[in-house]
């Protein structure tokens, strides 16, 4: 979901990586020294202001979070510039130590530490067995002014992390492909509180583990030339939907396609999206509505309330974007590989495949032993043509 704070750098700013929500820990903690574990949350109230900043502090109380958390030798050693605004006291620990000071900005001396007893490929594997990482502590905050806007940025970076964010590794690692399914940077399958326009993602988040904003988005695909796939958040609202096409419209260049998909697998009960259809659908009775349904009475309504707002989804982004240039948009209407039924079901309620040019079938490669151990002894070229030599009797079923 979004970025975090492991091998995949993403932005130069290691802030946009760092855990979601602070965490109070007593005053005077001493985990930036400590070679053993720390007491790690005290109970006390952590308020944030809607960009995720701390708005005031408690006498005794800090605020902690970790970044750049068990990156061993993927780690980049250095000088790292923390840049922040307000008035407060920053503090750092773990693997960082401050090396110089000045208003809105903090020198840290970062160097990546290293247990391989801690790999989680070891047997007898323990989370957090030990203290590493860049450890970020707010030790006081001003309630008038507070601390915020904090950037950590990486050695080499200073002067152009603000106009191109993204690290130089993750851009090339990507050059490869021509599609970018933005599900994950999207945080979907977590988009429950995404409704209204003013609940997205915000440029001046703290942090992207809850979901990188469109703007950035639109600037990845701009850099690389490659096709977004954007995923719908299933509660958003039209107005929502079309303001999120009228800036990808507007900031988008214009040689690149547009995949749009209503959310992820809403067909699955696992996710927050699949338990929504189907009280939607269920609650709009769509069982009643045309022809008898061709998969179960419990499968039914989520299958057909998913066609619909696909269908209504389909039609903001086609609106916006105006006849001219619907030739740029690629509309998917996702389905479930297991269940032939489910995707005639769905293409077939209120003209739904009239108006998807793409069925998404959802392929999964199986990572079952048998299937790993025996992959493990072809080459990759015999992998992919076997797998290509499949897809006939996939696309069957």
């Amino acid at each position: 979901a979004g970025v975090g704070y492991g091998l995949e750098w993403v932005f130069v700013d290691a802030m946009k990586h760092a855990a979601a929500a602070w965490v109070s820990v007593p005053a005077q903690d001493s985990a930036n020294t400590s070679a053993q574990q720390y007491v790690w949350g005290d109970g006390q109230p952590v308020d944030v202001d809607p960009l995720g900043y701390p708005r005031r502090v408690g006498p005794a109380q800090e605020l902690v979070v970790l970044t750049l958390r068990d990156l061993c030798l993927h780690g980049t050693a250095g000088r790292y510039v923390v840049l922040y605004e307000g008035d407060g006291h920053l503090d750092f620990g773990m693997d960082a130590s401050v090396m110089a000071r000045r208003r809105g900005r903090v020198d840290v001396a970062f160097r990546p530490t290293c247990n391989p007893a801690c790999w989680f490929d070891r047997p007898g594997w323990q989370p957090y067995c030990t203290d590493n990482g860049l450890y970020v502590r707010v030790v006081s905050t001003s309630p008038a002014n507070p601390l915020r806007s904090i950037r950590i940025v990486a050695p080499g970076f200073l002067h152009r992390h603000e106009a191109q964010p993204f690290h130089p590794y993750y851009l090339k690692s990507l050059q490869r492909y021509s599609v970018l399914r933005f599900m994950g940077m999207q945080d979907t399958n977590n988009a429950q509180d995404e409704v209204r326009w003013a609940d997205r993602k915000q440029v001046g988040d703290r942090t992207y583990q809850g979901g990188v904003p469109l703007e950035h988005l639109l600037l990845l695909a701009n850099t690389l030339g490659a096709d977004p796939w954007f995923c719908m958040p299933h509660q958003a609202d039209d107005d929502y939907v079309r303001r999120f096409a009228e800036m990808t419209l507007a900031r988008l260049r214009p040689d690149v396609a547009i995949y749009v998909e209503y959310s992820n697998e809403v067909w699955n009960l696992l996710f927050s999206q699949g338990k929504y259809a189907q009280q939607q659908g269920l609650a709009l009775n769509l069982t009643s509505i045309g022809p008898r349904c061709v998969t179960s009475a419990d499968q039914c309504p989520r299958y057909r309330f998913h066609a619909r707002r696909s269908r209504e989804v389909f039609g903001l982004w086609a609106a916006a974007f105006g006849p001219a240039r619907r030739h740029r948009l690629r509309f998917v209407l996702s389905s479930w590989t297991e269940s032939p039924a489910a995707s005639r079901e769905m293409l077939a309620f209120e003209d739904a495949y009239r108006h998807a040019d793409y069925l998404g079938i959802a392929g999964y490669l199986s990572a079952a032993a048998p299937v790993t151990s025996a992959w493990a002894a072809k080459a990759v070229p015999d992998v992919f043509r076997e797998l290509y030599a499949a897809l006939p009797a996939a696309a069957q079923k």
